[in-house]
């Protein structure tokens, strides 16, 4: 599935129409890992440009699409993020054999599960970096620390290594 936005005169050098910043974000980067994204220039509603068709007449702002061109969502690039994720969600449905709403669900999960760790990581550390100075490498509390911060280290590691697996999904095949 592709993701098509068309840069235009009045937002040049601006991705507002599909990464609005001034709302929380974190769904449409996600949705957008099972997406290639394509950025056409500003030129390409131009008549004479070799890309020109691929945008239709009613020249939108960006589209969503499957591969093969079927399922096509135009969008004008003023839609609500509501709008935009649920665009994203109808191509993904029809461009992978799992369930990518399922999918989605259990990676925000695991990105509050990462979260957590970073927390308790970055108090271990610093915790451990107070023992090393107070108490030196060799104290016990140091020791105890540095084993917990290992601990959770390597749990945030398999916590990557899930999300990776979870955000690899099969496209539909087209035998």
């Amino acid at each position: 599935p592709m993701v098509v936005m068309r840069e235009c005169e009045s937002c040049e050098g601006s991705d507002d129409a599909l990464l609005n910043t001034r709302l929380d974000n974190e769904k449409t980067l996600l949705l957008s890992r099972w997406f290639h994204m394509v950025k056409m220039p500003t030129h390409v509603v131009d008549a004479e440009h070799p890309f020109r068709n691929v945008f239709g007449s009613a020249v939108p702002h960006l589209f969503v699409t499957t591969a093969d061109g079927k399922h096509v969502v135009n969008l004008d690039g003023t839609q609500s993020q509501s709008k935009l994720w649920e665009s994203m969600e109808e191509i993904l449905e029809n461009s992978y054999e799992e369930d990518t709403g399922r999918a989605l669900k259990k990676t925000f999960k695991l990105l509050d599960k990462l979260d957590s760790l970073d927390d308790n990581i970055n108090n271990i550390a610093l915790r451990l970096d107070a023992a090393l100075e107070q108490k030196g490498p060799k104290s016990p509390q140091a020791k105890s620390l540095k084993k917990q911060l290992d601990k959770e280290t390597a749990e945030r590691d398999e916590v990557l290594e899930e999300f990776v697996e979870l955000t690899e999904l099969e496209l539909i095949s087209k035998e």
